[in-house]
């Protein structure tokens, strides 16, 4: 859900991919997220293929890394610490795995509220960086 709501709302300025710390490679988006995205925003996630962080090759070339909640953010400071500047702070969402449709709309408030916070700071960054 993160991935394909950073896309539509950051469009053309951000690259964003997802990858996650208990994922298994290639399993499918469940139906809740399929529905709720495809209802509510007009994003198609059913072909999103999940992928762990550890077939991520180029955590090296990313400039941010937003973690969902902090065990992701300490697992990924832990097992990677070449890229611990770049693990921004937790966004603290909960995970909706499971847990009813409910907590998938929840979750997708959640990461819709933090991308418009991101979306701020990286226009005020780059008009630093400027």
């Amino acid at each position: 859900m993160a991935e394909g709501l950073a896309r539509k709302m950051l469009g053309s300025t951000v690259e964003a991919e997802s990858a996650g710390t208990g994922a298994e490679n290639g399993d499918s988006s469940k139906e809740h997220a399929i529905e709720i995205m495809r209802s509510r925003f007009g994003i198609d996630i059913s072909k999103h293929r999940s992928r762990n962080v550890s077939a991520v090759t180029s955590l090296d070339d990313v400039n941010y890394i937003v973690p969902m909640d902090d065990s992701v953010a300490h697992y990924l400071r832990e097992v990677y610490p070449q890229i611990s500047a770049k693990v921004m702070e937790s966004w603290n969402i909960d995970d909706p795995y499971n847990k009813g449709l409910e907590a998938y709309e929840r979750s997708v408030n959640q990461i819709e509220k933090r991308l418009e916070e991101l979306s701020v700071y990286l226009r005020v960054k780059s008009a630093r960086d400027k």
